[in-house]
């Protein structure tokens, strides 16, 4: 029974991280495993040496491997990019339904623009919690995986953004310069888009951390 040793699956993980760029380190030790597993499984049942069974494992793996070029998650593996698009994906979905329900309360209720603005702020203000959260559940991450990556692909911008829509919001009451004031909607979508953002974030990050203190768990 033919089995990797430690030196041949060191020379598979530099070729995932020098050729490939996988930084992740969750899904660089799962995919690792499984290049391991077919190569034995190769070198086992049709008898080829670790060179060829080397080159006909990545061959089957590379599409899934090598970087997107273009768009907007460019130089991220193609499976990677896969994933993130799913999760945005979700979002929309997620985004829809509560700006759905949320505009069918106000509008139903005929809810006063000086009461709607006040809870726009609300949400804001509320926004930053939801920040502080996941900025710090950021930092208690030790390893680089697809979900914290993602994460933090958004955080910061959702940060920027947020204050400069809160501000936008107070001023606007004083200030009467074209495009100060968004208008009670779409101050209301963009706050709902950057709660529903930061609130599938923290989820994502909780899920990071089990997936990281299970990888630290392994041999």
């Amino acid at each position: 029974m033919k089995t990797l040793n430690t030196e041949q699956i060191g020379t598979l993980e530099t070729i995932l991280l020098q050729k490939y760029n996988l930084k992740y380190d969750h899904l660089r030790l799962e995919i690792l495993d499984h290049i391991a597993s077919e190569m034995e499984v190769l070198m086992n049942d049709e008898d080829l040496g670790f060179e060829v069974a080397l080159k006909t494992v990545f061959k089957l793996w590379h599409n899934d491997l090598q970087h997107k070029k273009l768009g907007t998650y460019t130089n991220t593996p193609r499976m990677v990019v896969t994933l993130w698009r799913r999760l945005d994906l979700n979002y929309l979905l997620m985004l829809l339904a509560v700006c759905g329900l949320s505009f069918s309360v106000v509008y139903a209720f005929d809810v006063e623009d000086a009461v709607a603005k006040g809870g726009i702020i609300s949400l804001l203000i509320f926004n930053f919690f939801i920040i502080t959260r996941t900025l710090m559940q950021v930092f208690n991450s030790t390893q680089k995986t697809v979900l914290n990556a993602y994460v933090k692909r958004g955080v910061v911008s959702c940060l920027g953004f947020n204050v400069y829509l809160l501000m936008m919001t107070f001023v606007s009451n004083r200030l009467e310069f074209v495009g100060l004031d968004w208008g009670i909607p779409v101050s209301m979508f963009l706050a709902l888009a950057i709660s529903v953002r930061l609130s599938m974030g923290s989820f994502l990050m909780k899920k990071s951390l089990i997936i990281e203190e299970k990888t630290l768990k392994l041999p």
